[in-house]
């Protein structure tokens, strides 16, 4: 959002001081091509730059959805726990995404990308014999939706 009121008060704050060098002649018949200079400081660009800069580190494009989480443990051989779920769901659903997530202290296994929360009680239906303990939860997704950083 605030990017948007940047690019609008640097859009209007260009066009106020270049309103005094348009030689654009116009008429309700014909309008000439013309020219329009705009003045800035050079700082104004800069920060442009850095700001875009720094949304880009912070902008992972993705998108809110949700997976279905499939393992959670922690302490002594959780890793170990956590990569056998992951290879064991793996053969059986190739097709499937899965994330392997290190959130301090639990090893968690995520699988799927899911739009919707329909999409994920879906997928967790199809799941649910083999992995009983799984359940829904609200996460970022990788999409073919391409979420625009700039």
């Amino acid at each position: 959002m605030r990017k948007y009121i940047l690019y609008s008060l640097l859009l209007i704050s260009g066009f106020l001081q270049a309103q005094d060098s348009l030689p654009v002649k116009s008429s309700r018949k014909h309008i000439e091509e013309g020219t329009i200079n705009i003045y800035g400081d050079s700082a104004i660009g800069k920060a442009v730059k850095t700001h875009i800069s720094l949304n880009k580190k912070r902008c992972p494009n993705l998108v809110k959805g949700y997976r279905v989480q499939i393992h959670s443990s922690s302490g002594a051989g959780s890793r170990e726990k956590a990569s056998a779920d992951k290879i064991k769901f793996l053969s059986l659903f190739p097709d499937i995404t899965t994330h392997s997530i290190w959130d301090q202290p639990n090893n968690k296994v995520r699988v799927g990308d899911c739009r919707t929360k329909f999409e994920a009680e879906q997928l967790k239906k199809l799941i649910m014999v083999n992995f009983p303990n799984s359940f829904v939860v609200p996460d970022y997704i990788e999409t073919y939706y391409i979420k625009d950083c700039d």
